[in-house]
């Protein structure tokens, strides 16, 4: 709180402006759940992994070589994209924060980290991130009442579960194909890089599907502030409170 008051001291801005900058914020993000940026990730991972069977199965090596060097930084990098990934990534720093820091700067920093995950849980698709959202807000007021022991059982039991989903699961083992097929490339054991080429581009196929068919949920409308909701019509006699009511016409379908 002290830092957004530093800034609407230095910007000279009241809390209405702060909110609507903010609000402006998120109407320009054309991506809110990252899964665009996914898409595209596991595209460049694809064509990496054909590229390479391809030299492979040509037995022309150097460029098997080139392409490993390339996707296993890839495959890395659409790891930590990954909802659920991310979400680990924060509360990983609540914890860390709770183990190393003083009391208050631990609570501070926590209760930062759990809200940037709430954030992300809150715009995943749910086809790639399990249902945490209520979870971790619970850990979050725990530690905001400085109940660390219970925070810290409350995260390692979340973070079990964002580890263990299936969209990061396939990226370890993707990972993991990547490395053993570089080990088998150092080595010349041509049939051990070529099944695990195949292995990487079926877990990749199955992941792609996964991300392609995600759709972020859209977050409900929330009202303005002091806004309220619009009075219902009175009829203007008793007459006409009396009298049925007469259901409008269809409206004509448009061409």
């Amino acid at each position: 709180m002290a830092e957004i008051m530093a800034y609407l001291k230095e910007k000279d801005a009241s809390l209405d402006e702060l909110r609507n900058e903010i609000r402006e914020l998120r109407a320009t993000e054309d991506d809110p759940g990252g899964i665009k940026a996914l898409k595209e990730d596991v595209r460049v991972c694809k064509a990496l992994v054909g590229a390479a069977r391809k030299a492979a199965s040509e037995k022309t090596l150097p460029p098997v070589g080139k392409a490993l060097r390339r996707l296993i930084p890839a495959l890395t990098s659409l790891r930590a994209m990954l909802p659920a990934a991310r979400m680990a990534e924060h509360i990983e720093r609540a914890l860390q924060a709770m183990e190393s820091y003083q009391p208050q700067d631990a609570q501070s920093v926590a209760s930062r980290s759990l809200l940037q995950a709430t954030d992300i849980a809150m715009k995943a698709p749910p086809t790639l991130a399990p249902t945490v959202i209520r979870d971790i807000e619970s850990a979050k007021a725990q530690v905001d009442r400085s109940e660390f022991g219970a925070a810290r059982d409350s995260l390692l039991s979340i973070l079990e579960r964002l580890t263990n989903e299936e969209s990061v699961h396939s990226a370890d083992r993707a990972l993991a194909a990547a490395r053993m097929a570089q080990s088998a490339l150092d080595l010349s054991a041509l049939g051990i890089l070529q099944a695990q080429l195949d292995y990487m581009d079926q877990v990749l196929s199955e992941l792609q599907q996964k991300i392609e068919g995600a759709i972020t949920p859209l977050a409900p409308a929330q009202p303005e502030q002091g806004a309220t909701a619009p009075a219902a019509a009175q009829p203007a006699t008793p007459e006409a409170a009396a009298a049925p009511a007469i259901a409008a016409p269809p409206t004509p379908p448009t061409n």
